[in-house]
């Protein structure tokens, strides 16, 4: 099984808690604190501006008051994590603290008392004593509070560097703290001799954007590192990758569906609120269900989950492929609306689970979801990240065309981390065949098969980090006698096949399901096993594409090349 992560540790909480301050703190000055800065040409527009909205101009200063604290406890931070460097981290650490010293009183002075010089200036018809006020200030707070935050940040780059670094975190070092130091230089030569304060306000807008981005990847390699991508080859927590010339869309939806970061932030918010609950259609619905042994769908499962096992002994279970089309699905509050939703096709790859939170509980019986791909990048990115154990990967196109006769599907990965499928199957119609081995052996007939593959109640997936199993309820209403039995007349699927072996799948057709999502819940984790099991071949948890992901190793076929394909949106 899946090795586990861990709880969030008190250096993920200051990274995050220090990357939403500097968020708040680069809109603050970019929306409040601009106008009544020296940026504005005239010193009585300023004093005016100021005299006028007091509190506007306190406001804005509030985040940068939260920066400085959030830097102390990132400081502080480090010097109690047990992975770094014990002497460069107390160097950050003392740079934190001298930085917040000089700095905090000269931006609290600023930001408390220039509006009431600025309004007793304007009561006296004087602005001497105020442009002297402001000059003074000015120094302290966009002179040396950028300089020495740029000292700080080469201190904190210096013992995080070893644990928790990147390229990309040292080019964005290189150009953040270069950008702060010459906004501070640029302010302090105004304060002295009238240069143009636009371009240390310039500067001063790119250090703090910079600076942000630079602690997002830092943040961004503290949540990798505690939940790493090779102990997690299946279900949402694995890696992403786009299909072959993907292009600019393509690098941005990898960044945003491999992030950590983006993903604890959406956890963060869903569990206190909870995604969007859906409602709509399936339709043409095409399952393969094939009978393997419990212990080669084991390294797919999570901790904390176990396949459910069929027959007298449990020792097999289903592994279930899946290709529909949505019809009008979307978010229930959104009611007539939903028929304006595009009608994408989607596939998925699912084994049936349990979960027990505690010794001699009643077991919670669903579906975990091990893969699944459209060819709508923001819906997989929205799956992806709002819902929990909905592992949706981008195709490069998917096509399903069904007749009387004949039922086709292809899933074409195009070089990325979809699970790829190709079958052409063969309509059973009039009366129903007999149930064949070894599926008879499990289900008395086909209604219950179907019901059991095609109705599942929840859906379950476990997040350690956060302490916690995640249920979506489901309610997936179909008619099995409606159903179409089909025979597979010619069935590849890699990804399927490195679990399954030539297995021979049940298959069937639902003509529509109607489902509803309901809600996400939490229940705890519960035991897990010591030891993880063995992947099976093919199914490498080292997290190199083609290993990892046996479909992706075709990537010859575009969407042009299938007919009738969903392609790319």
């Amino acid at each position: 099984m899946i090795a586990t992560g861990t709880r969030a540790t008190a250096l993920e909480r200051v990274c995050a808690a220090a990357l939403a301050a500097r968020l708040l703190s680069l809109a603050a000055f970019l929306g409040l604190l601009l106008p009544g800065t020296p940026v504005r040409a005239g010193l009585a527009e300023r004093a005016a501006w100021l005299a006028a909205h007091p509190w506007l101009w306190r406001l804005g200063w509030l985040p940068g008051v939260l920066v400085a604290l959030c830097d102390l406890a990132l400081a502080a931070a480090l010097v109690a994590s047990p992975r770094l460097p014990r002497w460069p981290a107390r160097a950050a650490f003392a740079a934190a603290v001298g930085a917040a010293a000089v700095t905090l009183p000269g931006q609290l002075r600023y930001a408390i008392a220039l509006p009431g010089a600025a309004l007793r200036a304007l009561a006296g018809s004087d602005l001497t004593a105020f442009s002297i006020l402001e000059a003074r200030d000015v120094r302290w707070a966009f002179g040396l509070a950028p300089l020495l935050a740029a000292a700080a940040g080469l201190a904190w780059s210096a013992a995080l560097r070893r644990v928790y670094w990147t390229s990309a975190c040292t080019r964005a070092a290189l150009a953040a703290f270069p950008a702060l130091a010459t906004a501070g230089a640029a302010a302090l030569v105004w304060a002295w001799s009238g240069f143009p304060f636009w371009v240390a306000a310039g500067c001063l807008a790119a250090g703090l954007a910079l600076a942000t981005v630079w602690l997002a990847l830092v943040a961004e390699q503290v949540f990798t590192q505690a939940a790493p991508y090779a102990a997690l080859p299946s279900g949402a927590g694995a890696p992403w990758f786009p299909p072959a010339r993907s292009g600019a869309l393509g690098a941005v939806a990898t960044v945003l569906a491999n992030s950590r970061l983006v993903k604890r932030a959406a956890e963060r918010v869903t569990a206190r609120v909870g995604p969007p609950a859906l409602r709509g259609e399936l339709h043409d619905a095409l399952f393969l269900a094939s009978v393997v042994p419990v212990a080669e769908v084991r390294p797919l499962v999570p901790a904390h989950l176990a396949p459910a096992g069929l027959g007298a002994d449990g020792a097999r279970t289903l592994l279930i492929h899946a290709v529909f089309r949505h019809h009008r699905v979307g978010p229930r509050i959104a009611g007539p609306l939903r028929r304006l939703w595009p009608r994408r096709l989607q596939s998925v790859l699912a084994v049936p689970v349990r979960h027990q939170a505690e010794p001699g509980a009643t077991p919670l019986e669903g579906v975990y979801l091990v893969s699944g791909a459209t060819s709508s990048t923001p819906l997989a990115l929205v799956a992806r990240i709002l819902y929990e154990g909905v592992p949706l990967h981008r195709a490069a196109a998917i096509a399903l065309e069904v007749g009387e006769h004949r039922v086709a599907a292809r899933v074409e990965p195009g070089g990325g981390s979809a699970p790829d499928l190709e079958a052409v199957l063969n309509a059973r119609l009039g009366t129903r065949p007999p149930l064949p081995a070894p599926a008879s052996e499990l289900f008395p007939d086909w209604d219950a098969l179907i019901a059991r593959v095609a109705a599942p109640s929840r859906l379950l997936s476990s997040q350690p980090h956060l302490g916690r199993v995640t249920v979506t309820e489901l309610a997936l209403g179909l008619a099995p006698r409606e159903c179409t039995i089909l025979e597979v007349a010619s069935l590849s699927s890699a990804y399927a096949a490195a679990v399954a072996g030539d297995t021979r799948p049940v298959c069937f057709l639902a003509p529509r399901i109607e489902l509803s999502v309901w809600a996400q819940r939490s229940v705890p984790l519960g035991p897990a096993p010591d030891l993880p099991w063995p992947l099976p071949p093919g199914l490498g948890a080292g997290g190199e594409r083609r290993d990892h992901f046996p479909g992706a190793a075709d990537a010859g076929a575009s969407a042009a090349a299938v007919p009738g394909a969903d392609g790319p949106g």
